[in-house]
């Protein structure tokens, strides 16, 4: 994959999906899901979604609104449920660039809890009208952006598991990141 890269931004890109690769297959103590996370105040919002479903703009967003960041592309989680820092540059597909976490972004360091799963896409004209899910259906949807439920199904599960009983779960279509970014944050202080 690096080999075949164009241009700057597309051997970024590859060096970060080799590594990617690579983490998933150490990190065998872990869950891997597909998702952003930001936390606010120790507690982690957890966005998981396929590429293309706007997960990075609302990262960004959240960061803008003060969280600190985590991850836009890979939830980490430990046996406990607890989320583990991967602070790749940010990785605007439309068009393909890369916003540097450490140029003046908060950054995570320490492993956060899940306070908050949202499970969202981004849809042209929607506004965000979330509704409340159950841990069994969060937990459906956040296995199915698994990325080792194939190769570690038990520590999969059990993290998986854990991560969505500590978290209030939603699920709807949203617009505007930004929009979307601060009703997330009011419910966080709610």
């Amino acid at each position: 994959m690096l080999s075949s890269a164009e241009s700057p931004e597309s051997l970024r890109h590859a060096f970060f999906e080799d590594l990617q690769t690579q983490l998933v297959e150490v990190a065998t103590d872990h869950a891997m899901v597909h998702a952003g996370v930001v936390a606010f105040a120790n507690r982690a919002v957890v966005i998981p979604g396929a590429s293309h479903s706007g997960k990075t703009t609302l990262v960004a967003a959240l960061v803008e609104a003060g969280g600190t960041y985590y991850s836009d592309e890979h939830a980490v989680v430990g046996a406990d449920g607890r989320i583990d820092p991967f602070p790749r540059p940010l990785l605007f597909r439309d068009p393909l660039y890369f916003a540097d976490p450490y140029d003046g972004f908060k950054v995570g360091i320490d492993a956060v809890k899940a306070h908050m799963v949202v499970l969202t896409s981004f849809e042209s004209g929607a506004s965000w009208r979330p509704q409340r899910i159950r841990p069994a259906d969060a937990l459906m949807a956040v296995l199915a952006h698994s990325l080792t439920i194939r190769s570690r199904p038990a520590v999969t599960l059990r993290a998986l598991r854990t991560l969505v009983s500590s978290a209030t779960s939603y699920s709807g279509a949203r617009g505007d990141a930004r929009e979307t970014a601060s009703m997330i944050v009011d419910r966080l202080a709610g």
